[in-house]
């Protein structure tokens, strides 16, 4: 038997070390970064060479190292969570994993499974929601021999099937390729903003480097390796090397953080959005409460001993394995056992979330008499009766229930041509343990909470209450609403109840449309159309396999009270990045200005490639690992580039300040190049450092510790290996033009600081 083989697309999602390596070693400032090396060895520039060859190749090094053992970690997790069905092997029954499946094999099916692939029903009933193959919402019933899509979600019934075509091209691997893909160009904000950032500096720098060696060897009649090195320093400091890495490993050693406490990240994305999000869509089930039921008791509306009869036979009769279901087994034991007559079962309908009931139909009789078969109907009152208006006592009953936050089961049969109630059955989910602590969370947060339901309004507006949730007392009752209603009302309410998967979606789209960023819970079949469209889709494992597929983020635990470190989590590690990407934005910025000026002004670039190592190492690289490792939470920006730019533009301009006045007041004064260079490059230090502590801020033990730690690596350069990084004597003048400069340097940098964060307050 042909055996089921994992699409190609998976390889993408979980990348082998092979295609780890080739993404961190080929890139294409790696590929400059080669030229540069040539060029070093032909201009015979080896201390150059040898001061910031090591630190690239470390720098590639850690990336890989790390990203494969995130990879590895990741994988292993996400492998625990890889969906199961139970196979028969002819008399046995085994649990195997959905890429185990062969051709042919036959494999069970229940309520609330995702398809793996495309079958063959071959024993039994069921209703499947097509939907997210398709298009088609209206559900459809399945019997022997009929075909079943992959993708295709068993909304009700149970069966066995046989598996037909491999999942190299069922839905549900596209699915799942989607939602575990860790292809962070092509998803990611921030690497959309750095990747923009990074073209345009990889456009720009070949250029600029060309003309800058031109001019210093042709018209400035410099010296070869002067030439060379002076522009492959300019190079050399336009490039961000290590930026893009440890944005990677950020996001990755978040995820693997959030491994630790039993949350699954299926896509590193969805750090990112965890930040932002400022709404909060969740079920009553499940999230608000408990994911089980209990039977809060029964009122009947006929004789209490026969209703109660009738009652334990359609428990006994019905198939469903729903929630609901399954409370009423459990309440089954209470029941008195069935009557001795002989009871047939003619016809069964199971739960269908478009007519929200399920039916079965009796013929009761002794072999010698029989009776007249009756429909029995389980399900929503309003869509069992239809005239619950005409029934006063059971419309009061319904509506008591519902303002105790009870969920209510209408039992009802024919008779006469008329639907009469029977018994009203009363339901409670518990509420989760330190849910009102959650919600509080999210509020102080600022971010706004919708619970959407297929309860009714009333009974989820009550439990909504019971968890302290804002406005809970705004519901609507989405059944009253057209079926093509454009624009939902997302903004009015708080509550939604009697929801379609349709109208989850719609709910979630208008939210979107009005430039809100969703983050959507769900557990069940009815969530997974919400779940795909929110911008951040949060399952829970104890749900269904496809809502749990279609996640970027599980809950492997199913506990809803881990949301606000969750939460905490994705804005620690984009504020830090936001922090990173500026240390390394102030040196980049500052160069490519540095390199216009030397070309305009017809000067030589005042730095060499072992000193913008120097400064890199010490001000940007080292300290960027570990801030972007910090425990900071604070509320971030929700556009990355402008707002990383904004921090660095003080500092960049305060750099190219100094600098550029320095070489221009240091020639007047007649230095020589080798105390310029390394007055320049102090500076840069010393600013550098000022960009660091003002990042830091509030500045604690460990932020000192850093700080204490870098000015130590500085001098311990400059004073024990000057001729590595070509640090020359100071001259009594050069000495006086530096301090004043350094001087200057805090209080200009400290006011541009003020000027822009006045500015992009406003426009951020």
């Amino acid at each position: 038997m042909k055996k089921i083989k994992t699409s190609s697309k998976t390889n993408r999602a979980h990348p082998t070390a092979l295609q780890i390596i080739c993404r961190h070693t080929f890139t294409y400032f790696n590929f400059i970064f080669a030229i540069v090396t040539v060029l070093l060895i032909l201009a015979h520039a080896y201390t150059d060479l040898i001061a910031f060859l090591p630190i690239l190749i470390i720098n590639s090094c850690i990336g890989i190292v790390q990203q494969l053992r995130a990879n590895k970690a990741l994988a292993e997790l996400s492998f625990l969570h890889t969906p199961t069905v139970i196979r028969h092997e002819g008399a046995d029954r085994r649990e195997v994993s959905i890429n185990d499946l062969k051709s042919g094999d036959m494999i069970e099916l229940s309520s609330g499974m995702q398809i793996p692939c495309d079958l063959t029903l071959s024993e039994g009933e069921l209703i499947v929601n097509e939907s997210l193959v398709t298009g088609e919402t209206t559900e459809i019933t399945k019997n022997p021999p009929d075909g079943i899509l992959s993708g295709s979600l068993v909304v009700a019934g149970n069966g066995i099937a046989k598996v037909e075509l491999s999942t190299e091209d069922s839905y549900i691997s596209a699915l799942a390729n989607e939602a575990c893909s860790q292809d962070l160009k092509e998803t990611s904000a921030i690497f959309a903003s750095l990747n923009f950032f990074l073209k345009i500096i990889g456009i720009i720098i070949l250029p600029i480097g060309i003309i800058l060696f031109c001019q210093n060897f042709y018209i400035g009649h410099e010296t070869f390796s002067h030439s060379i090195t002076t522009a492959v320093a300019a190079v050399i400091g336009m490039i961000p090397e290590g930026l893009y890495m440890l944005a990677s490993l950020s996001l990755a050693y978040s995820a693997l953080r959030l491994s630790q406490v039993d949350v699954l990240v299926q896509d590193f994305k969805c750090i990112e959005t965890l930040a932002q999000i400022d709404v909060l869509c969740v079920d009553k089930t499940g999230t608000i409460t408990e994911n089980f039921m209990e039977v809060d008791g029964v009122i009947p509306f006929c004789a209490a001993e026969q209703a109660l009869s009738l009652l334990a036979q359609y428990i006994d009769a019905c198939e469903d394995t729903n929630d609901t279901m399954e409370a009423l087994r459990r309440y089954r034991k209470e029941l008195p056992a069935s009557e001795e007559e002989t009871i047939t079962v003619l016809e069964k309908m199971p739960f269908s979330s478009t007519t929200k009931y399920s039916t079965v139909t009796f013929r009761t009789g002794d072999g010698t008499r029989q009776e007249t078969p009756v429909t029995f109907y389980l399900g929503a009152p309003e869509k069992v009766l239809s005239s619950l208006e005409e029934q006063p006592a059971l419309y009061e009953q319904i509506a008591e229930a519902a303002r105790k936050g009870l969920r209510t089961l209408l039992f009802a049969y024919d008779k006469d041509e008329r639907r009469l109630p029977c018994l009203l059955i009363l339901l409670h989910n518990p509420l989760r343990n330190k849910a009102a602590d959650t919600f509080a969370f999210f509020t102080d947060a600022g971010v706004s909470i919708k619970v959407i339901s297929g309860d009714h309004p009333v009974t989820v507006s009550a439990v909504a209450a019971r968890a302290d949730i804002p406005d809970s007392q705004r519901f609507l009752d989405a059944s009253t609403l057209p079926d093509d209603m454009d624009p939902f009302p997302s903004e009015e309410y708080t509550v939604y109840g009697r929801m379609l998967p349709e109208q989850k979606k719609s709910l979630v789209q208008s939210l979107q449309k009005n430039g809100h960023k969703v983050a959507m819970t769900g557990d069940g079949i009815n969530d997974v159309l919400a779940l795909r469209q929110a911008d951040l889709g949060i399952g829970f494992a104890s749900g269904t396999e496809a809502a749990a597929t279609i996640s970027q983020l599980v809950l492997l635990d199913s506990d809803f009270s881990k949301m606000p470190a969750i939460v905490t989590e994705g804005r620690r590690v984009i504020h830090n990045l936001e922090n990173t990407a500026a240390l390394f934005f102030i040196k980049n910025i500052f160069s490519l200005c540095m390199a216009l000026f030397s070309i305009i002004g017809c000067i030589s670039y005042p730095l060499l490639p072992s000193q913008i190592a120097l400064v890199s190492m010490f001000t940007i690289g080292i300290p960027g690992l570990f801030l972007s490792m910090e425990k900071r939470y604070k509320k971030i920006h929700k556009r990355f580039l402008p707002a990383a730019i904004s921090m660095a533009l003080p500092f960049t301009i305060t750099d190219f300040a100094a600098i550029s006045g320095f070489v221009l007041l240091g020639r007047r004064l007649s230095l020589h190049d080798g105390e310029l260079s390394t007055a320049c490059t102090l500076l840069l230090c010393i600013i550098g450092l000022f960009a660091l502590a003002s990042f830091s801020r509030p500045l604690q033990r460990d932020q000192w510790k850093l700080l204490g730690a870098m000015v130590g690596g500085i001098l311990f350069c400059i004073f024990l290996m000057p001729g590595f990084f070509h640090i020359s004597p100071l001259s009594g003048r050069c000495i006086l033009l530096f301090v004043m400069f350094a001087a200057a340097s805090f209080p200009f940098g400290l006011l541009l600081q003020k000027i822009f964060r006045f500015i992009f307050r406003r426009t951020l």
